[in-house]
Protein backbone atom coordinates (compact mmCIF):
# COMPACT_ATOMS: atom_id res chain seq x y z
CA UNK A 1 0.00 0.00 0.00
CA UNK A 2 1.68 3.60 -1.26
CA UNK A 3 0.28 6.78 -0.60
CA UNK A 4 -1.32 6.35 -4.26
CA UNK A 5 -2.14 2.74 -4.76
CA UNK A 6 -2.61 -0.70 -3.21
CA UNK A 7 -0.95 -3.64 -4.68
CA UNK A 8 -0.43 -7.45 -4.14
CA UNK A 9 1.08 -9.76 -7.06
CA UNK A 10 0.57 -13.73 -7.11
CA UNK A 11 3.50 -16.26 -6.87
CA UNK A 12 4.71 -17.13 -9.92
CA UNK A 13 2.24 -19.77 -11.45
CA UNK A 14 3.71 -23.70 -11.44
CA UNK A 15 1.55 -23.88 -14.87
CA UNK A 16 3.01 -20.95 -16.73
CA UNK A 17 5.66 -19.07 -14.19
CA UNK A 18 4.50 -15.93 -14.50
CA UNK A 19 3.14 -13.57 -11.83
CA UNK A 20 -0.24 -11.19 -11.73
CA UNK A 21 -0.58 -7.97 -10.20
CA UNK A 22 -3.59 -6.53 -9.13
CA UNK A 23 -3.24 -2.77 -8.44
CA UNK A 24 -6.24 -0.03 -7.73
CA UNK A 25 -5.08 3.44 -7.83
CA UNK A 26 -6.08 6.42 -5.07
CA UNK A 27 -6.30 8.81 -7.41
CA UNK A 28 -5.40 9.96 -11.02
CA UNK A 29 -1.77 10.83 -10.37
CA UNK A 30 -0.74 7.34 -11.31
CA UNK A 31 2.86 7.16 -9.83
CA UNK A 32 4.45 4.04 -8.94
CA UNK A 33 6.70 6.65 -6.99
CA UNK A 34 6.45 6.54 -3.50
CA UNK A 35 5.92 10.05 -1.61
CA UNK A 36 9.31 11.17 -0.80
CA UNK A 37 10.71 9.01 -3.26
CA UNK A 38 14.07 10.34 -4.93
CA UNK A 39 14.38 10.56 -8.64
CA UNK A 40 16.95 8.70 -10.67
CA UNK A 41 17.18 9.51 -14.13
CA UNK A 42 18.44 5.90 -15.61
CA UNK A 43 21.90 6.34 -18.43
CA UNK A 44 19.48 5.63 -21.24
CA UNK A 45 18.83 7.71 -24.26
CA UNK A 46 16.18 6.26 -26.40
CA UNK A 47 16.44 6.55 -30.20
CA UNK A 48 14.81 8.77 -31.90
CA UNK A 49 13.50 7.06 -34.99
CA UNK A 50 10.72 8.19 -36.42
CA UNK A 51 9.44 4.59 -37.36
CA UNK A 52 9.18 4.08 -33.71
CA UNK A 53 5.98 5.93 -33.33
CA UNK A 54 4.72 3.47 -35.63
CA UNK A 55 5.00 1.02 -32.82
CA UNK A 56 1.82 1.53 -30.48
CA UNK A 57 -0.13 0.01 -27.71
CA UNK A 58 0.53 -3.74 -26.58
CA UNK A 59 -1.82 -6.28 -28.37
CA UNK A 60 -0.95 -9.72 -26.40
CA UNK A 61 1.61 -11.56 -24.72
CA UNK A 62 1.90 -15.43 -25.78
CA UNK A 63 2.85 -18.14 -22.96
CA UNK A 64 4.09 -21.45 -23.61
CA UNK A 65 2.98 -24.00 -21.42
CA UNK A 66 2.96 -27.57 -21.61
CA UNK A 67 0.72 -29.74 -22.95
CA UNK A 68 -0.79 -31.53 -19.78
CA UNK A 69 -1.18 -28.03 -18.06
CA UNK A 70 -2.99 -26.45 -20.38
CA UNK A 71 -6.12 -26.11 -19.53
CA UNK A 72 -4.79 -25.62 -15.76
CA UNK A 73 -3.16 -22.95 -16.54
CA UNK A 74 -6.14 -20.85 -19.17
CA UNK A 75 -8.58 -21.87 -16.12
CA UNK A 76 -6.14 -20.67 -13.32
CA UNK A 77 -5.97 -17.30 -15.53
CA UNK A 78 -9.51 -17.16 -15.89
CA UNK A 79 -10.42 -17.42 -12.12
CA UNK A 80 -7.54 -14.34 -11.20
CA UNK A 81 -9.14 -11.86 -13.97
CA UNK A 82 -12.19 -10.97 -16.09
CA UNK A 83 -11.08 -12.35 -19.08
CA UNK A 84 -12.73 -15.00 -21.17
CA UNK A 85 -11.52 -17.92 -23.11
CA UNK A 86 -12.44 -16.72 -26.67
CA UNK A 87 -10.54 -19.35 -29.12
CA UNK A 88 -8.23 -21.73 -29.61
CA UNK A 89 -6.21 -23.04 -33.15
CA UNK A 90 -5.09 -26.98 -33.47
CA UNK A 91 -1.52 -27.09 -35.56
CA UNK A 92 -1.27 -30.26 -35.83
CA UNK A 93 1.10 -31.12 -38.40
CA UNK A 94 3.43 -29.39 -35.63
CA UNK A 95 1.74 -30.80 -32.44
CA UNK A 96 1.06 -27.45 -31.57
CA UNK A 97 -2.56 -25.53 -30.06
CA UNK A 98 -2.93 -21.61 -29.56
CA UNK A 99 -5.37 -20.61 -27.15
CA UNK A 100 -6.96 -16.79 -26.55
CA UNK A 101 -8.20 -15.38 -23.63
CA UNK A 102 -9.47 -12.06 -24.01
CA UNK A 103 -11.14 -8.87 -21.57
CA UNK A 104 -12.65 -6.81 -24.45
CA UNK A 105 -11.58 -5.91 -28.12
CA UNK A 106 -9.61 -2.90 -26.40
CA UNK A 107 -7.98 -4.66 -24.23
CA UNK A 108 -4.66 -6.94 -24.64
CA UNK A 109 -5.17 -10.34 -25.16
CA UNK A 110 -3.45 -13.54 -23.69
CA UNK A 111 -2.47 -16.30 -25.43
CA UNK A 112 -1.50 -19.61 -24.33
CA UNK A 113 0.56 -21.89 -26.75
CA UNK A 114 1.31 -25.35 -26.14
CA UNK A 115 2.01 -28.94 -27.68
CA UNK A 116 -1.04 -31.39 -28.07
CA UNK A 117 0.81 -34.11 -27.00
CA UNK A 118 3.38 -33.40 -24.25
CA UNK A 119 7.37 -33.65 -25.33
CA UNK A 120 8.67 -36.69 -26.11
CA UNK A 121 11.67 -35.95 -28.35
CA UNK A 122 12.45 -32.90 -30.31
CA UNK A 123 11.82 -34.52 -33.69
CA UNK A 124 8.33 -35.79 -32.56
CA UNK A 125 7.02 -33.09 -30.49
CA UNK A 126 7.11 -30.07 -32.43
CA UNK A 127 8.69 -26.01 -32.21
CA UNK A 128 6.82 -25.35 -28.82
CA UNK A 129 7.12 -28.13 -26.60
CA UNK A 130 10.77 -28.45 -27.54
CA UNK A 131 10.85 -24.53 -26.72
CA UNK A 132 9.90 -25.26 -23.33
CA UNK A 133 11.87 -28.42 -23.18
CA UNK A 134 14.74 -26.23 -23.58
CA UNK A 135 13.84 -22.59 -22.27
CA UNK A 136 11.04 -23.68 -19.46
CA UNK A 137 7.33 -22.21 -19.25
CA UNK A 138 7.41 -18.69 -20.06
CA UNK A 139 6.41 -15.38 -21.75
CA UNK A 140 7.73 -16.37 -25.48
CA UNK A 141 6.60 -12.83 -27.02
CA UNK A 142 5.21 -10.01 -26.83
CA UNK A 143 2.69 -8.25 -29.95
CA UNK A 144 2.47 -4.92 -30.62
CA UNK A 145 -0.06 -3.20 -33.02
CA UNK A 146 1.89 -1.19 -35.72
CA UNK A 147 0.96 1.01 -38.60
CA UNK A 148 2.63 1.38 -42.15
CA UNK A 149 4.11 -2.62 -40.95
CA UNK A 150 6.16 -2.66 -44.00
CA UNK A 151 8.26 0.12 -44.10
CA UNK A 152 8.35 0.05 -40.09
CA UNK A 153 9.97 -3.66 -40.38
CA UNK A 154 12.32 -2.47 -43.31
CA UNK A 155 13.32 0.48 -41.58
CA UNK A 156 13.95 -1.63 -37.77
CA UNK A 157 15.59 -4.56 -40.15
CA UNK A 158 17.91 -1.55 -41.38
CA UNK A 159 18.77 -0.61 -37.46
CA UNK A 160 19.84 -3.95 -37.26
CA UNK A 161 16.85 -6.06 -35.79
CA UNK A 162 16.66 -9.55 -36.97
CA UNK A 163 13.52 -11.67 -37.52
CA UNK A 164 12.75 -15.23 -37.66
CA UNK A 165 10.47 -15.01 -40.97
CA UNK A 166 9.29 -12.66 -43.45
CA UNK A 167 6.27 -10.71 -43.26
CA UNK A 168 3.49 -13.06 -43.10
CA UNK A 169 -0.35 -12.64 -44.02
CA UNK A 170 -1.93 -9.90 -46.31
CA UNK A 171 -4.47 -7.27 -46.34
CA UNK A 172 -6.75 -9.27 -48.14
CA UNK A 173 -6.45 -11.74 -45.28
CA UNK A 174 -6.95 -9.11 -42.71
CA UNK A 175 -3.59 -8.77 -41.30
CA UNK A 176 -0.11 -8.44 -41.53
CA UNK A 177 2.54 -10.08 -38.88
CA UNK A 178 5.93 -10.79 -38.41
CA UNK A 179 8.24 -12.60 -35.27
CA UNK A 180 11.83 -11.09 -34.39
CA UNK A 181 14.38 -13.48 -33.07
CA UNK A 182 14.55 -13.59 -29.91
CA UNK A 183 16.34 -10.70 -27.42
CA UNK A 184 20.28 -11.65 -26.48
CA UNK A 185 19.04 -10.12 -22.78
CA UNK A 186 15.86 -11.38 -22.53
CA UNK A 187 14.87 -14.08 -24.84
CA UNK A 188 11.78 -12.56 -25.60
CA UNK A 189 10.62 -12.02 -29.23
CA UNK A 190 8.92 -9.14 -30.54
CA UNK A 191 5.84 -9.82 -32.50
CA UNK A 192 4.64 -6.62 -34.96
CA UNK A 193 1.01 -7.23 -35.80
CA UNK A 194 -1.24 -4.83 -38.04
CA UNK A 195 -4.59 -5.83 -39.02
CA UNK A 196 -6.78 -4.31 -41.85
CA UNK A 197 -10.34 -3.28 -42.18
CA UNK A 198 -12.82 -5.19 -39.28
CA UNK A 199 -10.30 -8.31 -38.87
CA UNK A 200 -9.88 -8.65 -35.09
CA UNK A 201 -8.60 -11.91 -34.51
CA UNK A 202 -5.01 -12.93 -34.02
CA UNK A 203 -3.78 -14.87 -36.45
CA UNK A 204 -4.85 -16.97 -39.86
CA UNK A 205 -4.49 -20.56 -39.81
CA UNK A 206 -2.23 -19.63 -42.41
CA UNK A 207 -0.10 -17.52 -40.96
CA UNK A 208 -0.45 -19.62 -37.36
CA UNK A 209 1.13 -22.33 -39.03
CA UNK A 210 4.25 -20.46 -40.70
CA UNK A 211 4.75 -18.85 -37.26
CA UNK A 212 4.83 -21.27 -34.84
CA UNK A 213 6.92 -23.33 -37.56
CA UNK A 214 9.39 -20.29 -37.03
CA UNK A 215 9.65 -20.44 -33.65
CA UNK A 216 11.52 -23.65 -34.65
CA UNK A 217 14.56 -21.21 -35.80
CA UNK A 218 15.32 -21.00 -31.89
Amino acid sequence: VSDYFSFIQTAPSPYTGNSIGLIEWQDDLRTYAPTGATTVSPDLTKPEYRHLKNITKLDHTATRVRAQDRSAAILEFLSLTNYHYDFGVHVKAQNSITSVARRTKEDFAMVFTSGITPYTSDEASGPTEKFIWNYGTRVHHMAFQTEEIEETIALLKKEGMAFLLDLVGSETEGLRQIFSEPSQHTLLVNEYIHRYGDFDGFFTRSNVEKLTEATAKQ
